[in-house]
């Protein structure tokens, strides 16, 4: 069983890409994940991070929001390591860092969210040990070489993170937010 992803088919950008590049690609270079902008002064186009840090991300408690740009930017780091062709042992290493550090942070709001009563305490720890569960057999499918850092791969971390902070940890900001924290 395990998570199923794909190599990507597709030449990934680079910061170095001009719009020639990526028109006689027939724009595959921009199948990727990520923001392009074009650079009017150097004719390049540029790569933001697969997710940026804004306010709509806030929880209001700044500990766990600033637990969540780290992770976003561990998971931008992910990102740029990949399309930079690095090696597979320092791929390892960011995902292994990125996993470790996703514990540190799922502990952390656990106990917070259990000393303060929160009501939906149970469910949400469910959630966290089928996200830890989920990229623990990503990790595993990685060192055991069954599968690549992929666009697929980048995507549901980004969404992961993503949806995590916008649907599960919002859900807790009214009540811990109503105790005092923040």
């Amino acid at each position: 069983m395990g998570i199923n992803f794909r190599k990507p088919s597709v030449k990934p950008i680079q910061e170095s890409s001009t719009v020639i590049d990526i028109v006689e690609s027939g724009g595959n270079v921009l199948n990727g994940i990520g923001t392009f902008v074009f650079n009017n002064l150097t004719g390049k186009v540029q790569t933001m991070g697969v997710l940026d840090w804004s306010e709509k991300y806030s929880v209001n408690i700044r500990e766990i929001d600033d637990q969540h740009k780290k992770l976003i930017s561990m998971v931008n780091h992910l990102n740029s390591a990949m399309r930079e062709g690095k090696g597979r042992d320092a791929l390892g290493k960011i995902l292994g860092d990125l996993i470790e550090y996703t514990r540190t942070h799922f502990a952390h709001e656990e106990r917070l969210m259990h000393s303060n009563g929160y009501p939906d305490y149970v469910a949400h720890k469910a959630k966290h040990k089928w996200l830890t569960d989920k990229v623990g057999d990503l990790s595993k499918e990685y060192n055991d070489g069954k599968i690549t850092i992929s666009l697929e791969v980048m995507t549901f971390l980004q969404d992961w993170v993503k949806n995590h902070i916008m649907g599960t940890d919002k859900q807790y900001t009214p009540f811990l937010n109503g105790k005092g924290i923040s």
